[in-house]
């Protein structure tokens, strides 16, 4: 069984980051792990941290991408909630989630597996008690990209890292 990897584009090779991206992705976690205990240290009570886990439907989309059914996994990390006042809240939050897609090209079971450190940063309104709506950015971290495959029982993994964006926004 073999596989290959094609990317669409122009052709062009992308610049070269003045750092690895593997030393940016650790200076941004690090980074964020700082804000997170600087602001819960410094704010006031109501301060509440947790743990969050869920499925993950994962797909993507694109002109490129047509086809491609979505990938089943899960999510999971820690939260920090910092209450403003009563009805409003920042809520940080750091999960692992695995993210990519699935084909079947010519009997060929093709899995591509994306894992991605996220951060989003939450606005959290309370509409009553027990009901919010949240609403934010989040930037994401490629930690591992992999093309599976497997025909009957025969398997082969490739690692596309090199090929996959290193943040996703």
């Amino acid at each position: 069984l073999s596989l290959e990897i094609g990317m669409a584009g122009s052709g062009k090779e992308s610049p070269t980051p003045t750092l690895p991206f593997f030393n940016m992705k650790k200076i941004m976690l690090l980074t964020a792990i700082a804000v997170f205990t600087f602001a819960t240290g410094s704010a006031q009570d109501g301060v509440s941290f947790g743990a969050k886990a869920g499925l993950n439907l994962a797909s993507i989309g694109g002109d490129d991408v047509d086809g491609l059914d979505g990938r089943t996994s899960l999510h999971l990390g820690g939260v920090v909630e910092i209450p403003v006042s009563d009805r409003f809240s920042v809520q940080g939050e750091v999960l692992y989630s695995a993210q990519g897609a699935t084909d079947t090209e010519e009997g060929v079971d093709v899995t591509l597996k994306l894992d991605y450190i996220n951060i989003p940063v939450l606005a959290k309104i309370y509409v009553t008690e027990g009901l919010a709506f949240e609403v934010g950015p989040q930037v994401g971290f490629n930690v591992s990209a992999k093309v599976e495959g497997e025909d009957g029982g025969d398997s082969a993994e490739i690692d596309i890292q090199d090929s996959v964006e290193g943040t996703d926004f």
